[in-house]
């Protein structure tokens, strides 16, 4: 376990720190005018028939929990504001399968899959991400995380060597193929009815404290694009080195 307390958990994390902060700069000025990218799936309320295959990280419940009082706090008031339920939030290490209509984790044999990223992540040593402020695109608002960059190129690094090997190179999403460790809490289903309201209370949570969490392991899951709890299908445990 990292030794690093809360305080300076982005000490290693500078690629991480410059993404988000880069995020926020771009995109804040458009979510103040009310600029966002609605999801046609959320606003139509139907089912989302499209299916992934995703390798997660499950924040700790106590980080879940102030995370989720936050989005509560920024959907209040906010029809069009689209939060996360708890179960859903998460942290993607690596998606395998981007969601397609038509995929089903039954029908591939997942076991040397399984086998390569086991033998994968035991050269990964648990480690800790820290939870501290919000970022935002214009469809989404995140909680970033930070944890050393290093481990986390690593980890990636050895996720996507396994899926190569397996040949699911050319399913797997180049989406997080970056240097961050973010854990969405909200979308947009409809527009803001109070942009300015709205980010002045993201604007609160800038640099707030969720907490931290030892990663030791990481979950395989067959997940819709929104990761809902009845959508959401464990699939394996894969315990870091060690765990």
């Amino acid at each position: 376990m990292s030794n690093r307390s809360e305080t300076d958990g982005n000490a290693h994390a500078v690629q991480m720190t410059t993404r988000y902060d880069a995020l926020w700069r771009e995109y804040l000025p458009a979510l103040q005018q009310g600029d966002v990218l609605v999801d046609r799936a959320l606003a139509a309320a139907a089912p989302d028939q499209r299916r992934g295959l995703s390798l997660i990280i499950r924040p700790a419940r106590q980080v879940c929990a102030q995370i989720d009082a936050a989005s509560r706090f920024f959907a209040s008031d906010e029809s069009g504001v689209w939060p996360y339920a708890v179960e859903q939030l998460h942290v993607t290490a690596l998606t395998l399968v981007s969601c397609r209509a038509g995929f089903c984790a039954r029908d591939i044999d997942l076991r040397p899959l399984l086998a390569a990223l086991s033998r994968s992540m035991q050269s990964i040593e648990p480690f800790e991400i820290v939870f501290r402020g919000i970022t935002a695109t214009n469809e989404a608002i995140m909680a970033q995380g930070f944890a050393d960059d290093s481990i986390v190129a690593s980890l990636r690094g050895a996720i996507s060597s396994a899926c190569d090997l397996v040949g699911l190179a050319a399913l797997r999403n180049q989406r997080y193929d970056h240097v961050t460790a973010h854990c969405t809490m909200q979308r947009f289903s409809g527009p803001l009815l109070s942009p300015a309201e709205y980010c002045q209370k993201l604007m609160r949570y800038r640099s707030r404290q969720f907490g931290q969490s030892l990663v030791s392991r990481l979950v395989l899951v067959e997940n819709d694009w929104f990761h809902r709890p009845d959508s959401v299908l464990e699939l394996a445990e894969l315990p870091l080195a060690g765990s």
